[in-house]
């Protein structure tokens, strides 16, 4: 396993609230220490990771994918990063796939929506099935043996089952960020680049679910937050009480008090990360609230929810994507 050094300093935007777990598994010095990598991509054809998400139907199976310019394939792994077998998405091709999520029918969803330079007339969504648990008898919990996996290569063929088209109310934008809750599929404009602050905040879209015709539907915009740099992926949890973001040097977590209300409610924890190009996150399949994340350098990271509830209040403008 390659390793590597990922410096986080954590800052809290709730002060006064203790954290539900017990405070031994919080780190003794949470504003600023060294943590190495949790485990790393194992797939060969698996080169800029640019999604990550949990999936419903196989705890402990984990769905990512490649960013733009790569074949159509989707890839299991554990948290750790093994290899757990690749699917081709037959009729489409990668455009620039930037994110995945998965909705409450056991189907996945793909962002074929990159657009760095904002001329794409063809952002979408693409839904194919969640194939059946890719572990020699379901295992919850399997060593990396290279142990026949079940199904033929004919097997591991998905098709799209639906494609929701969609354009920005004011033209294309760039976008990373893409969760699924309650039946409705969410996107979060990206938003400048890695060397530039946003000008603005960043807006959620519903993307809606009307006929495309001619013209495919327009985003219907939510709300909007403040990130203080690109945003590069999102999760929320299976309760609808957590919503992660994040962004190239940060995480941001929204607690939910009403998991019918809005996605960007009160003040959230934040963790500045400096681990790489940071483009892909998901919750833990255990339900405790710990993020995974995964960077285009194929290095797997945990953040433990007692690490990013016990931090500093979170100031606005506090130039968070510079490293110390």
């Amino acid at each position: 396993m390659h390793t590597l050094l990922c410096v986080l300093t954590l800052v809290h935007a709730t002060p006064g609230q203790p954290s539900t777990r017990p405070a031994a598994s919080a780190p003794a010095e949470p504003w600023r220490y060294l943590h190495v990598a949790y485990g790393r991509l194992e797939a060969d054809g698996l080169k800029e990771c640019s999604g990550l998400v949990a999936s419903r139907r196989s705890p402990g199976v984990y769905w990512t994918l490649n960013d733009s310019g790569n074949p159509p394939e989707l890839f299991a792994v554990d948290e750790f990063g093994h290899d757990l077998g690749v699917w081709t998405v037959a009729g489409t091709d990668n455009v620039d796939w930037e994110d995945l999520a998965v909705d409450d029918r056991g189907r996945l969803i793909i962002g074929e929506f990159g657009d760095n330079k904002c001329r794409r007339s063809d952002a979408r969504l693409l839904i194919v099935r969640e194939p059946d648990d890719p572990r020699p008898h379901g295992a919850a919990l399997l060593p990396p043996a290279r142990e026949p996996r079940a199904g033929a290569a004919a097997d591991r063929v998905l098709r799209v089952e639906a494609t929701l088209p969609f354009r920005y109310p004011d033209g294309p934008q760039n976008c990373e960020a893409l969760f699924a809750w309650d039946g409705e599929y969410f996107v979060i404009e990206k938003l400048g680049a890695p060397q530039h602050k946003p000008s603005r905040p960043a807006r959620l879209f519903r993307v809606p679910r009307g006929p495309a015709g001619d013209v495919p539907p327009a985003l219907i915009e939510i709300e909007s937050f403040d990130f203080e740099g690109s945003v590069t992926a999102a999760d929320i949890a299976p309760d609808g009480r957590r919503l992660a973001v994040s962004t190239y040097g940060a995480v941001f977590v929204f607690q939910r008090s009403d998991a019918k209300g809005r996605f960007f409610a009160g003040k959230p924890y934040v963790t500045p990360m400096f681990c790489g190009q940071l483009e892909s996150l998901t919750f833990h399949h255990d339900g405790g609230g710990d993020l995974l994340m995964a960077s285009e350098q194929r290095q797997v990271f945990r953040l433990p929810r007692a690490w990013y509830e016990r931090g500093a209040p979170y100031v606005p403008g506090a130039r968070l994507s510079a490293a110390p």
